[in-house]
C-alpha cells in the first residue's frame, strides 16, 4: 500500500473518483434495465431476479444458455422477449418473416449503428445509412453479382496461389517452406513398410481466414490488394477487433461512451487500422489515376480494372456525389470476410466428418470443370457442392436469430402483435432444425438440398443463395445478405481446389468440432484442427 501511495496509484481522491465511476456505471446499467416498455404483454423468457442489479446475472446466463432459452420461447408458438447481452429483444416466430421483410418502419441499419457505435472513429466499417454504406450495398447487389462471370478465372488463379502459401503443398508432396504457416508435419507409416504421403496438422480457421482474405481482396482491390500483406492483415483483424471493442464499449453507460472510446485499447487499435487502411487505399487509387493520366497523355490504351475500387468510382461518377473509399471498402470487407470464413470452415469440418460425400463431390467438380472450364455457369452446375454448403449452413448458421431490426414507430402486425417504438426485434431460425420442415433435422445430409432440386415446389428453395421463412441464414427480404451470390461463388471455387488437391480429416489432437455458442451467435470452432495432405488432382485447375 505504501508503494502505491508513493507513486500516486492510490489516494483518497483517487478512491473517491473510482467509487463515483463505479456507482455511475452501476446506476446507468440499472436505469437502462428499468426502462419502461409497452411490450410487457409479450412474455419475457428470462426475467432478472430482484437482487440481480442491472440484470447482469440474467445476461450472463443468456450468453451461456441462449439455445435453451430460445427453445423455451419457441415452444410458446408466439412472440417472446429475451434479455440478451446486448439488451432486450423481441423474438418473432419464423412465420412473421414474410410480413416484416420489407417494412420501412423496421430499421436494419439502426441496430448495427447502436451495437457497433458506428458514429465513433474506428468503427467506420459499420456505418449504415450513409452514402458509403448505400454505395457498398449497391456494388454488392449489382456490379459484384453481375461481374461474377468475369472474375471466376481470376479467383481460381488466386485460390491456387493462396493454397501454396497457406496450406501444405498439393500433389502428394509436402513443402518444408510452408511448414511454419501450415502447421506441424505428422508422419505415418504403413504396416507393410511402404511410404505414404505426409500429413500436416493445422488449425483450420486460421488458414481459411487467410485464403478468404486473399480471394476477397482480389475482387475488392485487384492484384494490389490480394498481394499487399499490410492490407490483408487489416482485413483479417479489423472485424475481430471491432467486435471486441464494441462489446467492451457496451459495458459502459451510453453517456460515457463518447469519452471512454478514446482510451479503450481495442478502440485505439481500430483507429490505427483505419488510418493504415486509408494510407494503403489512397496509394492504390492515386497510382491508378496517375497511370490513366499518363496513358492518355501518351495516347496509349487507358488501363481498365475490374474490381470494387473501379466499381465505386463508376457509381460515384453516375451519381455525381462524393464518398469515402476507405469506409466503403471497410464496410464491404467486414461484411464479407468473416462470414465467408465461418461458412467455409464449418463446411470443411462437416466434410471431414462425412467422408461419404468426398468422392461424389470430386466426380461432380471434375466433370463440370472438364466440360465447361472456370465459368459462372460451371459453378452453378456444381449442385451437390451447393447442397453440401447449404446443409452446413442449415445446421450451423451464423446466429440462431436473423432479420434484426429496430422499430422506428409503433407497429401492429397482422395478428395484433404490438411492436413498440424503440424496441429491437429478431426472427427465430428454428425452422432450419424443425422435423416438420426437414426429415432428421439433426443429421448432416449432404444430398438433402440436391434432392430438393428435383421437386417442382421445392426447386427454388434448394439453392445456397435462396432465402425463405424456412432458411434465414442469409436473412430475408430487402436486407438479405447482398453479397451471398459472391459468397456462393467464392466458397465453391475454394472447395473445388481443396477437394481435388487435398485429403483431410479431423486431427486426433483437436479438442472438438462443435460450434462455439456465445449468446445467439454460432461460430465454427476456431480451435478445430485437421490433418491434411496433398493429392494429385484429377484435372489441372
Amino acid at each position: 500500500m505504501e508503494s502505491w501511495l508513493k507513486y500516486g496509484l492510490f489516494s483518497p481522491r483517487a478512491a473517491w473518483l473510482g467509487a463515483a465511476l463505479v456507482a455511475l456505471l452501476a446506476a446507468g446499467v440499472y436505469l437502462k434495465s428499468k426502462k419502461p416498455t409497452s411490450s410487457s404483454n409479450i412474455p419475457l423468457i428470462n426475467p432478472r431476479k430482484f437482487y440481480d442489479l442491472g440484470g447482469i446475472r440474467a445476461k450472463l446466463a443468456f450468453v451461456f444458455g441462449a439455445r435453451r432459452l430460445l427453445a423455451l420461447g419457441v415452444r410458446t408458438g408466439r412472440p417472446f422477449r429475451l434479455l440478451t447481452d446486448i439488451g432486450e429483444i423481441i423474438v418473432l416466430p419464423a412465420r412473421y418473416a414474410n410480413e416484416i421483410r420489407n417494412d420501412p418502419r423496421l430499421s436494419f441499419s439502426e441496430v448495427i449503428v447502436q451495437n457497433f457505435h458506428a458514429d465513433f472513429p474506428g468503427f467506420e466499417g459499420f456505418r449504415q445509412g450513409t452514402t458509403d454504406a448505400h454505395l457498398s450495398r449497391d456494388v454488392a447487389n449489382n456490379q459484384l453479382t453481375h461481374s461474377l462471370a468475369r472474375v471466376t478465372e481470376a479467383l481460381s488463379e488466386e485460390c491456387a496461389a493462396a493454397l501454396q502459401d497457406h496450406f501444405p503443398a498439393s500433389g502428394g508432396k509436402h513443402s518444408e517452406d510452408n511448414e511454419s504457416t501450415s502447421g506441424s508435419v505428422v508422419r505415418f507409416s504403413r504396416a507393410d513398410g511402404k511410404s505414404v504421403p505426409e500429413w500436416s496438422e493445422i488449425t483450420l480457421r486460421e488458414q481459411v481466414l487467410q485464403l478468404v482474405a486473399r480471394l476477397s481482396s482480389r475482387v475488392f482491390l485487384g492484384d494490389e490488394g490480394a498481394r499487399n500483406e499490410a492490407w490483408l492483415k487489416i482485413t483479417t483483424e479489423y472485424t475481430k477487433t471491432a467486435y471486441i471493442a464494441a462489446y467492451l464499449l457496451r459495458l459502459w453507460p451510453p453517456a460515457l461512451r463518447p469519452v471512454v472510446h478514446w482510451f479503450l485499447p481495442p478502440c485505439r487499435k481500430l483507429r490505427a487500422q483505419v488510418a493504415e487502411a486509408r494510407h494503403i487505399l489512397v496509394g492504390i487509387i492515386e497510382a491508378r489515376r496517375a497511370a490513366k493520366a499518363a496513358a492518355k497523355a501518351e495516347d496509349r490504351p487507358v488501363p481498365e480494372y475490374n474490381d470494387a475500387i473501379a466499381w465505386f468510382e463508376q457509381d460515384v461518377e453516375k451519381r455525381d456525389s462524393r464518398y469515402d473509399p476507405v469506409v466503403a471498402q471497410l464496410i464491404l470487407s467486414q461484411a464479407a470476410i468473416e462470414t465467408t470464413t465461418d461458412l467455409l470452415t464449418q463446411t470443411i469440418l462437416d466434410i471431414a466428418q462425412h467422408q461419404e460425400v468426398v468422392e461424389p463431390l470430386r466426380q461432380e467438380i471434375t466433370q463440370v470443370i472438364r466440360e465447361g472450364g472456370w465459368k459462372k455457369s460451371s459453378l452453378y452446375d456444381m449442385k451437390l457442392l451447393d447442397s453440401v454448403l447449404r446443409e452446413s449452413q442449415r445446421l450451423k448458421p451464423l446466429a440462431m436469430t436473423s432479420m434484426h431490426r429496430q422499430v422506428l414507430e409503433d407497429v401492429t402486425l397482422s395478428d395484433d402483435v404490438h411492436l413498440p417504438k424503440g424496441s429491437v426485434i429478431g426472427v427465430s431460425g428454428d425452422r432450419m432444425w424443425d422435423p416438420a420442415v426437414h426429415a432428421d433435422p439433426d443429421k448432416f445430409d449432404g444430398h438433402r438440398f440436391h434432392r430438393m432440386r428435383h421437386g417442382a415446389t421445392t426447386n427454388n428453395q434448394a439453392h445456397l443463395v435462396s432465402t425463405s421463412v424456412d432458411h434465414l441464414a442469409f436473412g430475408h427480404g430487402k436486407h438479405a445478405c447482398a453479397g451471398r451470390f459472391f459468397v456462393a461463388h467464392e466458397t465453391k471455387i475454394a472447395l473445388s481446389h481443396l477437394l481435388l488437391k487435398y485429403d483431410w480429416d479431423i486431427a486426433p489432437s483437436s479438442a472438438g468440432t462443435r460450434p462455439v455458442e456465445f449468446g445467439l451467435v454460432l461460430a465454427a470452432d476456431p480451435k478445430a484442427r485437421i490433418l491434411i495432405r496433398g493429392r494429385k488432382a484429377e484435372i489441372e485447375l
